[in-house]
């Protein structure tokens, strides 16, 4: 029997043409910022030559304008590993005007628009070494955060055993801090809370009788602990 022939999708919207790299140009408005840390997990998964997969998906390029839409921190490292512009790439074209554009631009970004890790299937992964904390672009803070300290095998452990004993020191002094900086250009000031969720964050400020607010001023703790810091 004839295999039967399927129809197109009628909702595609793109082409994917293969273009120099000096036809590509950044979005001078690109809202989107990458820190250090997060662009150094990028270019890692990008670098097949350490280990990485590759660039997997294309990135999203406007005809009308020449600008990229979505992948300009991919773009940028893919530049630093060929280390020229003289170079092509096949990318997903698209036929937008500048309104489209920025709403794209915008939207393809959006955490929001891209639904959320469902935790369960992730910590079953986790327990069953399927993935690689590292490969996957988790750090430790996100795994504390995600997931508490209990789920990961052993190679992985040693690490995160080493921040919890850490985080739960500085709960067990609470009522004991006493952060001081020797000068004015002291960076070790501080130190960091994780909670496995928003509402956990929540539940321990509605506690202390302070806003809750991913960042807490030292003067406020140290208020509600009874510590004057300028004695400290």
């Amino acid at each position: 029997m004839a295999k039967k022939k399927l129809k197109s999708c009628q909702f595609e919207n793109y082409e994917i043409v293969e273009i120099e790299r000096e036809q590509i140009k950044n979005a001078p408005y690109n809202p989107r910022k990458i820190d250090k840390k997060n662009r150094e997990k990028l270019r890692r998964n990008l670098d097949k030559k350490k280990g990485g997969v590759g660039l997997i998906e294309p990135i999203v390029w406007n005809r009308r304008t020449g600008n990229i839409v979505s992948g300009h921190q991919r773009v940028s490292i893919l530049d630093e590993l060929e280390g020229t512009y003289e170079y092509t790439l096949r990318v997903s074209a698209v036929d937008l005007d500048d309104k489209q554009e920025k709403e794209q631009n915008i939207f393809m970004n959006n955490r929001g628009a891209q639904g959320e890790f469902d935790i369960d299937i992730i910590e079953g992964m986790l327990k069953a070494g399927e993935i690689d904390i590292d490969n996957a672009g988790i750090d430790m803070a996100e795994i504390m955060q995600g997931f508490g300290d209990d789920i990961l095998h052993e190679q992985e452990a040693t690490k995160l055993n080493e921040l919890s004993s850490t985080l739960q020191k500085y709960r067990d002094n609470f009522d004991k801090i006493k952060g001081r900086s020797d000068d004015t250009n002291d960076t070790d000031f501080y130190f960091v809370v994780v909670f496995k969720n928003q509402r956990q964050r929540a539940a321990v400020a509605a506690a202390l009788g302070v806003v809750d607010n991913k960042f807490l001023d030292g003067r406020e703790v140290a208020r509600l602990c009874d510590i004057d810091l300028d004695t400290v």
